[in-house]
């Protein structure tokens, strides 16, 4: 869902897994937050409607090196995948 706040699916099988799940809608709080704090993981939405969403993994890929950043789409094809990978993604 591209809705600001929606809930992810994959949001909810990690918090009922356990694991704490921090929703971030603005790609900039994102990376201020993926700088800020020791995240185990980062999982970024591509095609969501606010902005250039591989110049934001490319960024996080500079700011938290070691963070794996992972990567869904909906409407993904090939290029897509590469692109991303090429951006930094995991």
């Amino acid at each position: 869902d591209d809705r600001p706040g929606a809930p992810c699916p994959v949001d909810r099988v990690l918090a009922a897994d356990g694991r704490t799940v921090v929703d971030v809608s603005a790609p900039h709080d994102g990376l201020h937050r993926a700088a800020a704090h020791g995240y185990d993981a980062i999982l970024l939405a591509l095609d969501a409607p606010d902005g250039d969403r591989l110049a934001v993994v490319r960024e996080l890929r500079r700011r938290v090196r070691e963070t794996p950043v992972l990567v869904i789409a909906g409407r993904a094809d090939d290029a897509d995948v590469v692109r991303a990978l090429d951006a930094g993604a995991d």
